[in-house]
């Protein structure tokens, strides 16, 4: 007969955070693009990659082939995932300003974060301090002081190395694409 128990603390229903990481490849051929979903304890609940070929940026236009062929991952991997993270975070220095305001609109809260207490930011991006080293640069609208979304940047802040997550996308991206 199975012990009853309950545990202390349910991660998972706090929310889904997602981790959106890109790579360039070696040499300009192409990037690379994973989107790692997780409890709000950080344990992996789906990790989605795709990559882009930007070698001949004659197809892509002047000076548009990286934030097209970024558009381009994004979308893919927005449209593979079957969960719906209750917020999406991106490195600052991986996602340019204006992919979230201006080429993909979600309702979803997205924000790029950053240890750069200055990171780069578009005209209408909003940034926020999150614990002593985190910066917040906000895409979307910053989410409400109750919902499901800030709930998670708390608990993420807690977190001993918050950036970690981002450590392990790089990982499942190279894993992804070992051999290739």
């Amino acid at each position: 007969m199975p012990i009853p128990f309950n545990s202390s603390r349910n991660s998972e229903t706090l929310g889904v955070v997602g981790f959106l990481k890109l790579q360039d490849e070696q040499q300009e051929r192409g990037i690379r693009a994973a989107l790692l979903s997780t409890s709000a304890s950080l344990v992996p609940l789906e990790f989605c990659f795709t990559r882009v070929g930007t070698a001949n940026s004659v197809l892509w236009g002047d000076g548009q082939a990286r934030r097209l062929a970024i558009v381009s991952l994004i979308r893919e991997l927005f449209r593979s995932t079957t969960r719906v993270p209750d917020v999406i975070l991106g490195l600052a220095d991986d996602i340019p300003p204006l992919v979230f305001s201006q080429e993909i609109i979600v309702e979803t809260p997205v924000c790029r974060i950053s240890t750069d207490p200055a990171p780069r930011r578009g005209p209408l991006e909003e940034i926020e301090r999150l614990g002593t080293s985190l910066f917040l640069v906000w895409s979307t609208s910053p989410p409400g002081e109750n919902s499901a979304a800030r709930r998670l940047l708390y608990e993420l802040a807690e977190h001993p190395d918050p950036l970690e997550p981002f450590d392990r996308v790089a990982a499942g991206i190279a894993e992804a694409y070992a051999g290739r």
